[in-house]
C-alpha cells in the first residue's frame, strides 16, 4: 500500500473503534447495570470466548469463522437487555491468535475487536426488541452480525487495495452460498440452544455443549486439512512428472540439435581441412609450393572455423545448470557471475539438504537468475541476499534486495515480464511465488517449490 492508503486505512480503523466505544457508552447509559451482570458471570464468558477464539477453524465455502460465532449469539440472547455486556466481553475476550504472532499491527487488532463488538451489540439489540423465540428475529440477529462484520471488513479492504466497494464486497461472498447459509444456520441454532441451557441450568452448563462441539470441529477440520494436503501433494507429483518428462524431452531434442550442428558444420569443416592438407602434401611432392601454401591456408581457415563452431556447441552443452550443478551450486554460481558482472555484493545463505528433482533444480535456478537480474536492473542496490532452505521438505528460496522497492499489485506485475515468468515457472512445478515490496524498503521474492520428499 502507498502511504496515503495507509493513512486512510488507519483513519477508517480509528473511526470504527470510535463507533464501538460510542455504542458501548450509549448502551451502558440506556440499560445500566443489574444483578444479571455480576463480574463473575462476565469473567466466565470472557474466558470461554478467549478459549474458543484461540482455536479458530474454517467452516469452508470460502469463508472463515470460529466457534466464537455461536458464543456471540448466546451472549446476545442472554444479555439482550444489556447489550454493553456482550460488547465488553467481546472487547476483552475477542483474542486473535495473529496478535500473539505479531502478524497484524495493534490498530488492526483493535479494529477486529471493534467490529465484533458492533455486530454482537446489534444482535443483542434486535433480540431485546423482538424476543428470542421468533425464528425471523433469530435470523435477523444472525444476519446483522454477519453483515456488519462483512461490510466493515469490505470497507477496510477497499481502502487498503483501492478497489471499488462493490467489487470488494462481492469478492468476500462465499463460493457456495447454500452451504454457507446452512453452516451459519447450524451455528446460530447452537447459539440459541446454548442460551436455553444456560438459562435453565447455569452458565457453566454451556461448557457441556461448546467444548465437545469445539473438539468435534477440530477433528473434522483436521481430517479435511489432511485430505486437502494429500490432494495438493498428488497434484504436485503429477505436475512434477509432466515437467520432468518435458524437461528430459527438451534436453534430448537439444542434444540431437547440437549433434546435427556438429555434423553439418564442424565435421564438414574438419573434413575439408583434411582434404586440403592431403592436397598440400601432393603439391609439395610435385614441388608446387605456391599451390601447397594455398591449400594449407585454406585448411587452417577451415580448422579455425571448426574450432569456433565446436566452442559454440560446447557452450550449448554446458549452458544448463541442471546438467552439472546441484541447486546449491547453481545458486552460488549464478550469484558469483552476477556479482562479477555488476559489481554488487551478492551472498548466498543456507543450503538445500535434500537435492530436489531435476525439474525443481532447473526451475529454481531460472527463478534465482531472473530475480537477481530484476534486482540488479531495477533496485538500485549494492547488496542482495539469496536464502535457501528445506526444513519442512519443501524447497524455500528467498531473494532479497535492499534497494528502492516499488508498489506491488496486479498492475505493477503486469508490466514486469520477468515477474510473470517467474510466477508461471513456479506454478508449472506445483510451487508458489510471493512478492513483497514497498517504496524505499527493498523487495523480497519468496518461492516455495516441491522438495525431494514430495516428488
Amino acid at each position: 500500500m502507498t502511504e496515503p492508503q495507509d493513512r486512510r486505512l488507519l483513519a477508517y480503523c480509528v473511526a470504527v473503534m470510535a463507533m464501538a466505544a460510542g455504542s458501548l457508552a450509549l448502551s451502558l447509559a440506556l440499560s445500566g447495570v443489574s444483578s444479571a451482570t455480576k463480574p463473575t458471570t462476565i469473567l466466565f464468558w470472557i474466558l470461554l470466548l478467549a478459549v474458543v477464539n484461540l482455536l479458530p477453524m474454517s467452516v469452508g465455502f470460502s469463508a472463515e469463522v470460529t466457534m466464537g460465532f455461536p458464543v456471540h449469539v448466546t451472549m446476545a440472547i442472554l444479555f439482550r437487555n444489556h447489550p454493553w455486556v456482550p460488547m465488553v466481553i467481546t472487547a476483552i475476550g475477542g483474542i486473535d491468535v495473529r496478535e500473539f504472532r505479531r502478524e497484524i499491527p495493534v490498530y488492526r487488532a483493535l479494529f477486529n475487536r471493534s467490529q465484533a463488538m458492533l455486530s454482537v451489540g446489534a444482535a443483542a439489540t434486535i433480540f431485546s426488541m423482538g424476543g428470542t423465540t421468533n425464528v425471523g428475529v433469530i435470523a435477523a440477529a444472525a444476519a446483522a452480525q454477519i453483515l456488519i462484520n462483512w461490510g466493515l471488513v469490505a470497507g477496510a479492504l477497499t481502502l487498503a487495495y483501492g478497489r471499488p466497494m462493490s467489487e470488494t464486497f462481492l469478492s468476500l461472498s462465499p463460493a457456495r452460498v447454500p452451504g454457507f447459509v446452512l453452516t451459519y444456520g447450524l451455528l446460530t441454532a447452537v447459539g440459541v440452544a446454548t442460551a436455553k441451557v444456560s438459562t435453565a441450568f447455569a452458565p457453566w452448563a454451556v461448557i457441556a455443549i461448546i467444548i465437545p462441539l469445539l473438539f468435534a470441529r477440530m477433528g473434522l477440520m483436521g481430517a479435511r486439512a489432511q485430505q486437502e494436503l494429500s490432494e495438493r501433494l498428488r497434484k504436485q507429483q503429477e505436475m512434477l512428472l509432466q515437467v520432468n518428462e518435458q524437461l528430459f524431452s527438451e534436453r534430448e531434442q537439444e542434444r540431437k540439435r547440437i549433434a546435427a550442428d556438429i555434423h553439418d558444420t564442424s565435421l564438414q569443416l574438419i573434413s575439408a581441412a583434411s582434404y586440403l592438407t592431403r592436397n598440400a602434401l601432393g603439391y609439395l611432392s610435385d614441388r608446387r609450393t605456391d599451390k601447397a601454401q594455398e591449400s594449407i591456408e585454406k585448411a587452417a581457415g577451415a580448422m579455425e572455423d571448426a574450432i569456433t563452431e565446436l566452442r559454440a556447441s560446447l557452450s550449448d552443452l554446458s549452458r544448463s545448470a541442471v546438467d552439472r550443478d546441484t541447486l546449491n551450486e547453481a545458486a552460488r554460481r549464478l550469484a558469483q557471475q552476477a556479482s562479477a558482472l555488476w559489481g554488487v555484493n551478492i551472498r548466498v545463505e543456507g543450503e538445500i539438504t535434500q537435492e530436489p528433482p531435476a525439474s525443481v533444480v532447473y526451475t529454481g535456478s531460472q527463478i534465482i537468475q531472473e530475480a537477481l537480474v530484476n534486482a540488479l536492473k531495477h533496485a538500485g542496490t549494492d547488496s542482495i541476499v539469496v536464502r535457501l532452505s528445506d526444513p519442512d521438505g519443501q524447497v524455500h528460496i528467498e531473494v532479497e534486495d535492499f534497494g528502492r522497492g516499488f508498489v506491488t499489485g496486479e498492475q505493477a506485475e503486469t508490466g514486469h515480464v520477468g515477474m510473470r515468468l517467474m510466477r508461471e515457472r513456479a506454478l508449472k512445478v506445483g510451487g508458489t511465488l510471493e512478492l513483497h515490496s514497498r517504496p524505499g524498503r527493498g523487495t523480497r521474492v519468496l518461492v516455495d517449490l516441491p522438495g525431494r520428499g514430495q516428488a
